[in-house]
């Protein structure tokens, strides 16, 4: 998967030469995401809860939504909650804050369709430590039960499950 803010259009398809998907981080439009359906999906960095309507209108035209905390990178996830009783426009990945420590009440929570980390799992700013990213992996698995996994999707691959 590539990683891409704001890209040309040159640019996406470069990248899904060789990606299967591409996950899209600024202010790509819905009609510029369903340009490249079902192979995007859509960052979306929460700051209050009204952003909810604005994922939504992406809804059929991404194959994954990731929901992030304001500021990625500083540790602070969004406030979770605000997705209880919402309306899910599709699979979902939540991001954002999450470490060893909260991650298995995320998942218990929101019940995502996957998560994301990257700072929780560093052992200093830019170096992951394994022990962290054991810790992490177990924790997560135990806040979702392995039979609520979807057979298939564009987020979650039998094949490669433990």
């Amino acid at each position: 998967m590539a990683v891409l803010v704001n890209p040309s259009p040159a640019e996406v398809e470069e990248c899904l030469e060789f990606c299967e998907f591409v996950q899209l981080h600024g202010d790509e439009s819905p009609e510029f995401c369903q340009g490249y359906a079902p192979r995007v999906w859509k960052a979306f960095r929460l700051e209050s809860q009204d952003q909810l309507d604005q994922v939504a209108a992406y809804a059929g035209k991404v194959a994954a939504f990731l929901l992030d905390a304001a500021q990625p990178g500083t540790g602070v996830p969004f406030a979770w909650q605000w997705l209880a009783g919402w309306n899910r426009p599709g699979p979902i990945w939540l991001a954002g804050g999450l470490t060893a420590e909260n991650v298995a009440q995320a998942v218990n929570l929101v019940r995502p369709d996957g998560v994301d980390v990257s700072t929780g799992v560093e052992a200093a700013p830019g170096r992951k430590d394994a022990d962290l990213i054991r810790r992490f992996v177990a924790r997560a698995l135990s806040g979702s039960s392995r039979a609520d996994l979807p057979e298939s999707s564009p987020t979650h691959r039998p094949e490669a499950s433990p």
